[in-house]
């Protein structure tokens, strides 16, 4: 994760100050803000995981909001973290309070929205806890999220990460605790170390002969934006140099319209998934079937491919071992984003980013390869082969028409 933080420093240390300062003893709120693609959650992320931070606090709850959430489900998802660290802490010398009776029945039951509000506010009584809100979050919901945080003064911590438009709710949340953290664009420098490493590897550099006038072409395409810079950097570095890397670029410095603010983000996304080979491309159309922005089980995704026909045999090698290195090899071409790995190297946990997730539920709807739905439409068409239902609020959807080519349901 390291390369996709490069020029982040002094925001990184300034997310850690206020995460741990104890000159604040309050429940404070944190805010991290700035435009989609920016870095923000992958900012979160780094510091989050970091020693600091994960010895300076007793339970530490990551949740992403979906499109048409609950308070209640926000509230829901905090709880099943909380509880669930709470139970294989031997330090915790206080009952969890799980509502259904104890650990056994707690999977069969499901508290209403004002019940797990109550059950969260106990077991997070007398405890320093961090909460970090991945998304835009209305004023309502936020004050529904307030009342069950408790504020003890031991120095808690509510981290909200959104995009511009959820500024009005952050103001009205943060209050004068902290100040917002608002990431801007990287530098020409930054740009260029960020794609560098992502080509090179940390101790490598472009050739000293091609290096300033790359230098310059990365930033004019990318404009700084870390998403688009290390796309571009995943598509670049299975090709050759210069004569290939001057036919990718030239592709984007003329498709490129002066007056856009995002450079070529939208065309630097087609041009990689034009790239990917074909039995790839189906494994990456996959990924819009899942929920935008959560975290992904490695293992799982692996055995929908296996059962999907995406994952070709090769000797020697078992199919969930071949489809490990299919998700590698998204994850080295930056299609796909690393969030936790074991001590052997095995991925365990990826995510896509938002715009990499909205660009594949694009592309598959386009190609009939999968149909995406919210719990709200479940209009899908007589010929779908893939339904994925985004059933946010966990109810059962009724299908109206038949479907006859349906193969799969996710």
């Amino acid at each position: 994760m390291e390369e996709y933080t490069v020029g982040f420093d002094k925001y990184s240390n300034m997310l850690k100050e206020q995460l741990i300062d104890d000159a604040v003893p309050g429940r404070a709120i944190v805010s991290i803000v700035g435009e989609s693609s920016i870095g923000k959650t992958t900012l979160g992320r780094k510091v989050y995981q970091s020693p600091e931070v994960r010895n300076h606090f007793e339970i530490r709850t990551w949740t992403v909001l979906p499109p048409k959430c609950r308070p209640a489900d926000v509230l829901r998802d905090i709880y099943r973290q909380a509880s669930s660290q709470l139970r294989r802490s031997p330090s915790s010398q206080q009952s969890v309070d799980d509502g259904c009776g104890g650990d056994a029945a707690v999977t069969a039951c499901r508290p209403s929205g004002k019940d797990v509000g109550n059950m969260l506010f106990r077991n997070l009584t007398g405890r320093r806890y961090l909460v970090v809100v991945d998304g835009s979050i209305a004023a309502s919901d936020w004050n529904s999220l307030r009342a069950s945080l408790p504020d003890e003064g031991n120095g808690s911590r509510v981290v909200l990460i959104t995009d511009m438009a959820g500024l009005e709710v952050v103001a009205y949340a943060a209050g004068p605790m902290h100040s917002r953290i608002e990431l801007e664009r990287l530098s020409p420098e930054n740009t260029y170390e960020v794609f560098r490493r992502r080509v090179f590897g940390r101790g490598g550099d472009c050739p000293r002969q091609h290096r300033s006038r790359y230098y310059q072409k990365i930033f004019q395409i990318t404009r700084g934006l870390p998403l688009s810079i290390v796309v571009l950097a995943g598509v670049l570095r299975s090709k050759e140099l210069p004569a290939e890397w001057d036919e990718v670029m030239s592709q984007l410095v003329t498709a490129r319209e002066p007056s856009s603010k995002n450079g070529n983000s939208r065309r630097i996304m087609s041009l990689a998934f034009d790239d990917l080979p074909h039995h790839l491309k189906s494994c990456f159309l996959y990924f819009a079937a899942m929920r935008e922005s959560a975290t992904v089980d490695a293992q799982r995704l692996v055995r929908l491919w296996v059962a999907e026909g995406f994952v070709r045999p090769r000797r020697g090698s078992t199919m969930e071992e071949v489809g490990q290195g299919y998700l590698k090899e998204l994850i080295s071409r930056c299609m796909v984003q690393l969030v936790d790995k074991d001590e052997f190297g095995v991925v365990q946990t990826v995510v896509v980013h938002d715009r990499l997730h909205a660009f594949a539920q694009d592309e598959a709807q386009e190609a009939s390869f999968i149909e995406s739905h919210d719990s709200t439409d479940v209009l899908a068409p007589a010929t779908v082969r893939r339904l994925a239902v985004q059933n946010y609020c966990e109810r059962y959807e009724h299908l109206n028409n038949a479907l006859h080519k349906l193969r799969s349901v996710i």
